[in-house]
């Protein structure tokens, strides 16, 4: 069992995973908002634990990333499967994870020399293992993931955020177009911010990006965050702390 699985058992001991699970993501994504937002969130009292999960979480894809040949680390999709996906009785939301080999697969379907800068999309992205293993093929491509699922596109936001991925995450209902919340991740990164960060955009702005997309470094991952901020305390943690 590694760390992140110690807190995180410990947590829901006193709390329902569901909750604890969405909430502890919530936390995570504000605490790398780079604007000042009116949310009113309430994480219980519980941010000094979540800063810990926090911690564990990067810990674990850094070291992933640094010790195998792997482009991405979807631990957020893989510990969701193990451990929590009979809980929320995902089957009978007709959700299923898409397997690794499929996503590397489908991945290169995607690459086209002739048109090596876009948008990549996928209708229902669950944790964006499709648009993660798209990015390897398509570096300079802006990545656009939609989801109704609320857990589902959290996880696809956090892991943009993790692999240094320049992209959208929306939640909509594909079927209906009906629009609930977006976020943009790391639209600056590497022209002028050099940190992971995330923002909470409206449906307009989610397809909106700075600088030119051919711009954008072929590798990002290396700037994950590894020196995570000190303020765990607080209800949205400054991304001067990082710096």
């Amino acid at each position: 069992m590694n760390e992140f699985e110690k807190i995180f058992s410990k947590l829901r001991k006193r709390d329902d995973p569901r909750f604890l699970w969405i909430n502890w993501m919530d936390w995570v994504i504000d605490a790398n908002l780079i604007a000042v937002h009116d949310r009113k969130l309430d994480f219980h009292g519980h941010e000094q634990d979540y800063y810990k999960l926090y911690i564990a979480w990067i810990d674990i894809v850094n070291e992933h990333l640094n010790t195998t040949d792997d482009y991405y680390y979807d631990y957020l999709g893989e510990f969701f499967e193990e451990h929590l996906i009979n809980t929320f009785n995902k089957k009978d939301d007709g959700q299923f994870f898409t397997p690794t080999d499929v996503a590397l697969l489908m991945g290169k379907l995607t690459f086209n020399e002739k048109a090596p800068s876009g948008f990549v999309y996928d209708c229902a992205c669950g944790s964006a293992r499709l648009l993660l293993d798209a990015h390897r093929y398509n570096p300079s491509n802006i990545m656009i993931g939609w989801d109704y699922d609320v857990i589902a596109s959290r996880m696809a936001v956090l892991n943009f955020y993790v692999h240094g991925i320049r992209g959208s995450i929306l939640r909509v209902n594909t079927l209906t177009g009906e629009f609930f919340e977006a976020w943009r991740i790391n639209n600056i990164l590497g022209y002028g911010l050099k940190i992971p960060h995330i923002e909470l955009v409206n449906q307009t702005d989610a397809y909106k990006f700075h600088g030119v997309i051919e711009d954008t470094p072929k590798r990002l991952y290396n700037s994950l965050v590894v020196n995570p901020p000190k303020q765990a305390d607080s209800k949205q943690v400054s991304l001067e702390a990082f710096m």
